[in-house]
């Protein structure tokens, strides 16, 4: 079965040396200030905007948890301002803590739709990249954003592909007291399976949601591999440099088969199909797609994987076009 459904970096294989048991055999919690450190280093922050997650989908979580909190402690209700589609487990968690949903059902958000209801508590979520249109917000998109958030408006800004693109526009981090920022060691640094991210705020609103963390949230040999990787920028150039080749790849097949898809500058690409049958015929071939994208049936996501995973993909993608699946 050849994965391109999770937008993992399957480019490049990491050597890292065996860790100690001396290390091992011990709690990571005392540990933690030297990722934090590193981290606060690249990001001109002090290490006490920091904060380590199990994933930053870890970090979102606890985020929602404590604004969750904030919201009944002031005997209102939380309400979530999400774009859609989005990364699903936004809207499981929103869900599975009844917490309001209003959607801006826009495939390239328009943010000036993005209207906070006074009488609430409101949480706006956004990746940015967004995730699985990859699209990118612009300088003035983020500071309307960031005006937005003052008072009772808060808001995530998932960041979760940002290094994949050299020119990124981000906000000043720890600057606004109302918004937490999240990346993660599971896409370009190829950290997935060990389940390592991180948040950046301002100190007091980390200290509430870090009411609600566990101590024990990382393991240790997550956190010794994510020191390592921050090392390593021939890893990250590289990681960069094979995703757009390989990406060239499946763009020039889009085009030559007559598929039409976005542009991106991530590691995915989102592309149209004409059935809803494809994502379950690609799957019989071997090939995991991307999930069903929320009122967007027609449209498929698809990861920049290694030469061998696109060139058995293309095969099966053959096939689906002679089907007219796409």
């Amino acid at each position: 079965m050849i994965d391109l459904s999770n937008n993992e970096n399957t480019l490049l294989s990491h050597e890292f040396n065996t860790l100690n048991h001396n290390l091992i055999c011990k709690y990571p919690c005392d540990n933690e200030y030297l990722l934090k450190n590193e981290l606060a280093k690249i990001h001109n922050v002090s290490s006490n905007n920091i904060t380590l997650g199990c994933g930053s989908s870890d970090v979102i979580y606890r985020t929602f948890i404590a604004l969750n909190f904030l919201a009944k402690e002031q005997k209102k209700e939380l309400n979530l301002i999400v774009p859609i589609p989005t990364f699903d487990l936004i809207l499981s968690i929103a869900k599975a803590l009844k917490i309001k949903i209003t959607y801006i059902n826009e495939l390239v958000l328009d943010v000036k739709k993005i209207i906070p209801n006074e009488g609430f508590i409101n949480l706006i979520y956004i990746t940015n990249p967004n995730n699985p249109s990859a699209n990118e917000l612009s300088q003035d998109d983020l500071d309307y954003l960031t005006k937005l958030c003052v008072g009772n408006t808060y808001m995530i800004l998932d960041e979760a592909y940002a290094e994949y693109n050299v020119n990124f526009k981000s906000i000043k981090k720890a600057y606004f007291k109302n918004i937490i920022i999240t990346r993660t060691f599971s896409k370009i640094y190829a950290l997935a399976g060990l389940r390592i991210g991180y948040g950046i705020a301002c100190e007091e609103l980390l200290q509430y949601i870090d009411k609600f963390i566990l101590i024990d949230n990382i393991n240790y040999y997550a956190l010794y591999c994510a020191l390592e990787v921050l090392k390593n920028d021939d890893f990250i150039n590289t990681s960069r440099k094979l995703t757009l080749q390989n990406k060239a790849i499946l763009e020039n097949a889009f085009n030559e088969l007559d598929i039409k898809y976005f542009k991106s500058n991530v590691n995915f690409i989102l592309h149209e199909i004409k059935d809803e049958k494809y994502s379950d015929f690609m799957l019989e071939l071997g090939i995991k797609v991307g999930r069903k994208i929320a009122n967007y049936p027609l449209l498929n996501r698809i990861s920049v994987g290694n030469i061998n995973e696109i060139e058995q993909f293309l095969k099966a993608l053959k096939l689906a076009k002679d089907k007219a699946l796409v």
